[in-house]
């Protein structure tokens, strides 16, 4: 949200695919202007705090700091820190809560000037992640019931794939 951004925020989505040729910036960075703010949301996993690296902010150009902070869901921040220059390496221990998924990363360009003002961000991964998956108990039994419906036997089964299919991590059921 600034008058002042020269590329879409959409280029921060997806893996970092930087081209040095500065005529192809507008198709690969998001460039935040000075004192602009971009928020992501993940849809697909989660930031948690793991042992070590939770989370990459790949910027590009001129190092320009940058403000991280994290959300559960987009209304309540936390600040990380100051964050700069080239493939920055964030852990988020010690400034958010164990076993906490935070669904949002919002960056603030830290008023830096240079040949293109403000951070230029390339991609945000979280590597401290977690998936979650939601099965509708109203799917699974009919109500009353304890036996598995053919819906809900549908639904273990493809659950049970998605699992394979990651082949790694640890699996929590609630």
């Amino acid at each position: 949200k600034n008058d002042q951004i020269r590329y879409p925020m959409e280029n921060a989505l997806g893996p970092p695919n930087y081209q040095a040729d500065r005529s192809l910036y507008a198709e690969h960075i998001s460039n935040l202007g000075i004192g602009g703010q971009l928020t992501l949301k993940f849809t697909d996993n989660a930031l948690v705090d793991v042992e070590g690296t939770d989370l990459y902010v790949f910027e590009i150009g001129a190092i320009e700091p940058t403000l991280l902070e994290v959300s559960e869901n987009g209304k309540v921040w936390i600040e990380v820190g100051k964050i700069q220059g080239g493939t920055a390496e964030v852990d988020i221990k010690g400034k958010v809560k164990k076993n906490v998924a935070y669904k949002y990363v919002r960056l603030t360009d830290l008023h830096h000037g240079s040949a293109i003002p403000g951070a230029d961000i390339d991609a945000v991964a979280a590597i401290g992640s977690v998936i979650h998956f939601d099965i509708n108990s109203e799917v699974l039994f009919k109500f009353g019931k304890s036996d598995l419906s053919e819906k809900g036997k549908a639904a273990i089964k493809d659950l049970a794939q998605q699992l394979i299919d990651i082949n790694q991590g640890k699996v929590k059921i609630t």
